[in-house]
């Protein structure tokens, strides 16, 4: 009977040890091992749901899907990262019950900053050089590839009257 206490007392206390927190790059907890960090080339950008509101009333819907795809993304082990990367944009809009499509050319744009990885909810946040906070729920992580989405919600005023604009960006990378 002892040795039942003793051997409950020692897993309730290895339980109730908390781990040291991980370097913010690095996928850890059950299921998971694989790393964030390394330089992923970008191959897919796709954006679904979306939805432009002028003064709160929806005026369209649309899609987008790129091509061409060029650049990538490394994330360091001390939470940094940095991208680079360009696309065309093939979007697919509805607007008044009109389909209409447009392709446009996204050229490369530059950015730094810091990422937090959050291993237990199975996302990231982006902290780029310019204030803006992102927050990413990772799709999948292998060794190989990483697909993340986040939630696009821009919106801007002009003349008094604010255009919002909302979709689903999910993002593919590969090594």
């Amino acid at each position: 009977m002892k040795k039942i206490i003793f051997t409950l007392t020692v897993t309730m206390l290895l339980a109730a040890c908390s781990e040291d927190s991980p370097l913010p790059g690095t996928q850890t907890g059950a299921g998971n091992t694989t790393s964030m960090t390394g330089n992923w080339s970008f191959t897919k950008l796709i954006q679904t749901n979306g939805r432009i509101l002028l003064a709160g009333q929806e005026i369209s819907t649309f899609t987008s899907e790129s091509s061409d795809e060029n650049g990538n993304i490394q994330f360091t082990e001390e939470g940094v990262f940095g991208s680079n990367f360009g696309y065309k944009n093939s979007i697919s809009t509805l607007t008044a019950g009109i389909p209409s499509s447009n392709e446009e050319q996204i050229p490369p744009i530059a950015q730094g900053g810091t990422y937090v990885h959050n291993t237990t909810a199975g996302t990231f946040t982006f902290t780029a050089s310019s204030g803006e906070i992102t927050t990413a729920t990772i799709d999948e992580l292998t060794p190989s590839k990483l697909v993340y989405t986040t939630r696009l919600n821009r919106s801007e005023t002009t003349l008094g009257v604010t255009t919002t604009t909302t979709a689903d960006v999910t993002t593919t990378f590969t090594k």
